[in-house]
């Protein structure tokens, strides 16, 4: 009777764990479809293919380095679909290919997010003038630890860049261009030949450009901040510099330009005619 006994008990606590365990795996499986759509993406061969399926909130993880391709021609590239409202993309080196006067931005008017990518400009770059030969971006962006080329910002862009390292690699070329919309820099570092430009060309409105706690350092051809042309409306232009520090960058030119201070920033118009600040800034300059 007492194995009987035991046999039962056995037996008893065998139908309970596994119910236990079914229950356990419902409640997980509930839980992963309120959750945003991830992939972990290996298999596809470009950022496109693997963004194509993305709707609602998408969160794509790189391995390695992934292709994102651009038009030819000078049109927008859209990551995503009707269905997108948002795509987040996080590690590994994004190589860009394909003309230089394509843009990018996600479809549906979505957030565009990047963090702690390396973003790499392998397009064609044939272009004579150098302010062509840019990665381009628009809509609604955020950079996060990223590690980014010369890029141009158009077409109403909304950017914020947190934390991130801009390395102009090539003669002429700045590290970030904004000609068109927003774009808000905190904790930036900013090195190589040029740093940022600000300039408006036909039917191009810049709006607000902050440039917060950010390091511009040893830049080898122009002073940190370089303003050109507002052709728009100037005094609906907003360009504020403060908190950060300038090591070692060039004078302004007094040739060329008609304002400035070495080192920090030269402007090509006079500052009177935006709502300029330029405050709390540590100059390290070497004559």
């Amino acid at each position: 009777m007492t194995k009987k006994k035991n046999v039962f008990k056995i037996i008893g606590l065998v139908l309970v764990s596994l119910f236990c365990f079914g229950a356990c795996v419902s409640v997980f499986r509930g839980k992963s479809q309120t959750q945003p759509q991830q992939q972990t993406q290996t298999e596809a061969k470009t950022v496109n293919e693997a963004c194509e399926s993305a709707s609602g909130a998408f969160s794509l993880k790189l391995r390695g380095e992934k292709e994102l391709i651009v038009s030819e021609e000078e049109k927008n590239t859209y990551l995503g679909g009707e269905k997108t409202e948002s795509i987040t993309i996080t590690g590994g080196t994004i190589n860009v290919t394909g003309g230089e006067l394509a843009v990018i931005e996600a479809a549906n008017a979505g957030t565009l997010t990047f963090k702690s990518v390396t973003i790499k400009d392998k397009t064609e770059n044939s272009q004579r003038v150098a302010y062509c030969n840019y990665i381009r971006f628009s809509g609604k962006l955020r950079f996060e630890n990223c590690t980014i080329d010369s890029i141009y910002l158009k077409n109403g862009a909304q950017a914020e860049f947190i934390n991130c390292t801009f390395i102009s690699s090539t003669s002429q070329w700045y590290s970030v261009w904004v000609a068109d919309g927003s774009a808000q820099f905190k904790n930036c570092k900013f090195t190589g030949y040029r740093g940022l430009k600000i300039n408006e060309f036909e039917k191009e409105d810049v709006l607000n450009v902050s440039i917060n706690g950010c390091t511009f350092d040893n830049l080898s051809e122009k002073p940190g901040v370089v303003i050109g042309k507002f052709l728009v409306d100037p005094l609906n232009g907003v360009i504020t510099i403060t908190n950060n520090r300038f090591i070692n960058c060039q004078p302004w030119d007094n040739v060329g330009s008609i304002e400035g201070v070495d080192g920090i920033y030269e402007s090509d118009i006079l500052t009177s005619e935006l709502n300029f600040t330029q405050e709390n800034n540590v100059l390290e300059f070497t004559e």
